[in-house]
């Protein structure tokens, strides 16, 4: 599992984690640290549970998840952290592998949580590469904690690591990894996957909270004040207000960037969709009819652009699944992306 990857799935529970600190309810976090054999989910799956027994995330459902649900009981009113092993065929679950999970407590009342997981996900939106490190309790010498590395040898957090070595040992560290001497959760975390929507209307208020629930970042650019606002959009991590003619000035677009053009005309799509193709966009969307569309791509091939530019727009943008309302439509283009961000981290 490549750091991308594994930077995918912290980003599912990053904001609900920061949430819950600053409301400061503590909570217990299950990851998963070692598979052998068929299991529904992979090391570094990760599942947070609440004292209410909510959870958020999942590592793999059923007689397992129930299993380290019952056990986060006893870690949240202890507030100490475990590591289980669970044979699931033992549990009635016929995949029969074996796992290991570390149960830990996130103390809310640790003010160095927050000030790790708030540092974590500033440098998921610079694109900035760092490592996780939550150190399990091992006896009074190691009671445990966590903290942030990044590429420059900084912690955040908790100053847990025991000379350089182990910090040169760690930031040449590409996959999830646990490390059985130091008793240590290494998670490589790369930037963030961001969906920048040019048109702030309908589609765009019903898309943004559901990318941000399957992992993306969201930036909302529109020329229009009175659409692009928090009053529409509180759960947009930016919003901009821009001419579309001059909007790529202001944004970073790199191969992590999701272009989603869903403005309110056909000349500002063109605006939007002549720029995007002068990036490195990892994905390129456009609302269009197929006329509209093929209308769109004549121009292009006019104004010099090549067939394999063309290749890259997904237009008319979303999966077909007979998608009418702008709810439906927000689905489509959403499966669409997480579509192409999955098959982009199966070539890492």
């Amino acid at each position: 599992m490549t750091t991308k990857q594994v930077g995918e799935r912290m980003r599912y529970l990053i904001r609900d984690i920061i949430d819950l600190l600053k409301q400061e309810e503590s909570f217990a976090l299950a990851t998963i640290i070692r598979q052998q054999g068929s299991a529904p989910r992979g090391t570094g799956a990760r599942m947070l549970i609440r004292r209410d027994g909510g959870i958020l995330g999942t590592v793999g459902g059923g007689a397992l998840e129930a299993a380290v649900c019952e056990s986060a009981r006893a870690i949240i009113e202890q507030g100490q952290a475990r590591r289980l092993c669970f044979n699931l065929y033992d549990l009635g679950m016929f995949c029969g592998g074996q796992v290991e999970v570390a149960l830990d407590f996130v103390d809310a009342h640790q003010k160095v949580n927050l000030e790790v997981y708030e540092a974590l996900l500033r440098s998921m939106k610079t694109g900035q590469r760092v490592w996780l490190l939550a150190f399990l309790p091992d006896g009074e010498e190691k009671p445990g904690g966590l903290c942030l590395l990044d590429g420059r040898g900084r912690v955040y957090g908790q100053t847990l690591l025991n000379g350089p070595v182990l910090g040169e040992k760690i930031m040449r560290t590409d996959r999830f990894t646990f490390i059985d001497d130091w008793s240590l959760v290494v998670e490589p975390v790369g930037g963030a996957a961001t969906a920048l929507l040019f048109g702030a209307g309908h589609i765009a208020q019903r898309l943004v909270p559901l990318l941000n629930r399957v992992g993306f970042f969201t930036s909302v650019i529109d020329e229009r004040e009175e659409y692009a606002n928090r009053e529409r959009f509180a759960d947009a991590d930016s919003i901009l207000v821009s001419r579309y003619d001059s909007a790529f000035r202001h944004i970073n677009v790199g191969e992590q960037s999701y272009i989603v053009i869903i403005t309110n005309g056909h000349e500002h799509d063109w605006k939007v969709v002549v720029q995007a193709l002068k990036t490195r966009a990892a994905y390129i969307g456009m609302i269009a009819s197929r006329n509209k569309r093929e209308r769109v791509f004549r121009s292009l091939l006019d104004e010099g652009y090549s067939p394999d530019d063309l290749q890259r727009i997904h237009s008319p943008i979303g999966l077909d699944i007979g998608a009418e309302t702008p709810e439906e439509i927000a689905v489509s283009i959403a499966a669409e992306m997480i579509k192409v961000r999955a098959e982009k981290l199966s070539k890492v």
